[in-house]
């Protein structure tokens, strides 16, 4: 893989060579021996090497120790048994050693230091990626290391550094298909990984060992260009849900890197409360329409009313004139009949 990648990089050049401007990052899990593996694609190439000690606290070592063993992955061999020191090895040509003096982001010190101390580790029951070992072993694909056997960090030989993986795997039982296992038994806090794109000042990251996530999502929270190389296509499908899952779920999380403000207010309104009090603003307003209406209803026959009072009077004071029941000569009659219509012009 190491050296696909380097002729990819240099595709012109014969010799393998890391071009300048590249820095290649591996992190050891806490087995030095792991290292020569990983670095044999190197060894021909000249380089720089510096070495980043990422020193987790012992209360965070065993609060993840515990959250294996609840899925049956961790063993406790008493003395000395916890690997508190990982080491991320930075692979360089000469002149990537001058980058330039940082104050690290979630750390204390500088990139000056070759030290992280206290950086913790993840509860992966909480915050890993979990799944069957039936999944795993999809989503890992064929010619992987058993998956079906239980799998442990930190946990095999006495001093951790000459470990045969594959031939310490048979060793251990069996474990069933629909078992829950994390897809990455090493996986790293985000702010490691913040803290190298910072340290290095990235530009972009080709991530050779796509596994879980983390580094995607740390990449996009820092606004860098990520390209993953997936173990085969089932792999590439469950990572892409998983990125969008865990982005669109520290949406609402003010603590979070992804967080969203406004879509936060948005999510938290409850769209059950809003139709219930839109239902209630409507009849309110159907309400007040109704006694609006009643109200009109009734000054209307009011008006009629009266109006058929008026109506009837003059009729009567007509009818008192024409017979002679009212005092006084023709032209006071007109004037009684004068001072009926009057009133009722007032009232209007």
């Amino acid at each position: 893989m190491t050296r696909v990648a380097l002729k990819a990089r240099s595709p012109t050049v014969e010799d393998e060579v890391i071009n300048p401007g590249d820095v290649w990052v591996t992190l050891d899990d806490g087995r030095p021996s792991i290292i020569k593996q990983l670095h044999s694609g190197l060894k021909l190439c000249p380089k720089v090497v510096k070495v980043l000690h990422i020193i987790s606290s012992e209360d965070a070592i065993v609060a993840r120790r515990k959250s294996l063993s609840a899925v049956g992955q961790a063993r406790n061999r008493g003395f000395m048994t916890l690997r508190q020191v990982e080491c991320a090895h930075f692979i360089s040509a000469a002149d990537c050693t001058k980058l330039q003096k940082r104050s690290n982001l979630h750390f204390e010190g500088t990139s000056s230091g070759d030290a992280l101390e206290t950086v913790g580790a993840p509860d992966l029951l909480r915050d890993g990626w979990m799944m069957t070992v039936a999944e795993k072993r999809v989503l890992m694909g064929e010619g992987r290391a058993p998956l079906d056997l239980v799998d442990c960090r930190g946990e095999d030989g006495d001093d951790g550094d000459e470990v045969d993986l594959h031939q310490s795997a048979a060793k251990r039982p069996k474990r069933g298909d629909q078992e829950m296992v994390p897809f990455n038994m090493s996986q790293m806090l985000p702010e490691l990984y913040a803290e190298i794109l910072h340290r290095t000042g990235a530009k972009a990251v080709i991530d050779l060992t796509a596994s879980d996530g983390v580094l995607a999502l740390a990449c996009l929270a820092a606004g860098t260009p990520y390209l993953g190389i997936c173990h085969n296509a089932q792999h590439i499908v469950a990572l892409l849900r998983r990125v969008q899952s865990q982005v669109f779920g520290q949406l609402s999380d003010e603590s979070k890197p992804f967080y969203n403000g406004s879509l936060a207010a948005l999510l938290a309104d409850d769209p059950a409360q809003e139709v219930a009090s839109t239902a209630t603003a409507k009849g309110k307003s159907r309400a007040k329409s109704s006694k609006s209406s009643a109200s009109k209803g009734k000054t209307a026959k009011a008006i009629k009313s009266a109006a058929r009072r008026t109506t009837k009077a003059k009729k009567t004071a007509k009818a008192k004139v024409a017979k002679g029941d009212v005092d006084g000569e023709d032209g006071g009659g007109e004037e009684s009949e004068e001072e009926e219509s009057d009133p009722d012009s007032e009232g209007a």
